[in-house]
């Protein structure tokens, strides 16, 4: 089976995986994603939210900053900085086992506590009883603030986020998402083109 895109352009974000409706999609064994069979169509469609193939860094700016947002392509681009805070858990457990003093896990906690959020889109190492492996990653969902303990600290692996992004949206209310540089990109060419009323219940 031929790769969806060239793989040395895949950042296995798993967009695509969201949008593939018809099961056009599997996996190889690394997690790339191919085509069980060929639909012009269909690939058109699967490709749109690709963030690894012939996509518009100039459209997506405008989408999430409006068209009057400065684009300099010679220069890095950090969207809009309102202010830069240094900031950590109060909560030594959290600050322990989180990385980077614990400060995205506390902020999902705190968002289920303040019942912003009924549930957040976050990491886990696999299960020994999955097959666990301490290099790899995999997404979850947590629905309460002990599923949390499972996402504590950074996972330096490659991990398919946004395939868990549309089971989600369609049974949760609010929630969260903890995403890479490259994620984030792919769940917005999703809200423009697949997930629309996704910014609706993408509380942070």
């Amino acid at each position: 089976m031929e790769p969806l895109i060239p793989k040395d352009l895949c950042t296995r974000c798993g967009a695509c995986f969201a949008a593939d409706t018809k099961n056009f999609l599997a996996e190889d064994e690394k997690g790339f994603p191919i085509l069980r069979k060929r639909n012009v169509d269909e690939e058109r469609r699967l490709k749109r939210v690709c963030t690894g193939h012939n996509w518009n860094y100039r459209e997506l700016l405008d989408y999430v900053h409006g068209s009057e947002h400065p684009y300099d392509p010679s220069s890095p681009d950090a969207g809009k900085i309102r202010q830069v805070r240094i900031a950590w858990a109060s909560d030594p457990t959290l600050r322990s086992r989180g990385q980077s003093g614990g400060i995205s896990i506390s902020l999902l906690r705190a968002g289920f506590e303040l019942d912003a959020i009924d549930s957040a889109l976050a990491v886990a190492r696999r299960r020994r009883s999955d097959g666990y492996n301490p290099f790899a990653a995999i997404p979850f969902i947590a629905r309460t603030e002990s599923d949390l303990i499972e996402a504590a600290g950074s996972k330096y692996a490659i991990c398919p986020s946004l395939k868990l992004i549309r089971e989600i949206h369609d049974k949760s209310e609010r929630f969260a998402a903890t995403l890479l540089p490259c994620q984030t990109a792919g769940l917005y060419q999703l809200m423009r083109t697949e997930l629309p009323n996704l910014s609706e219940k993408l509380k942070f």
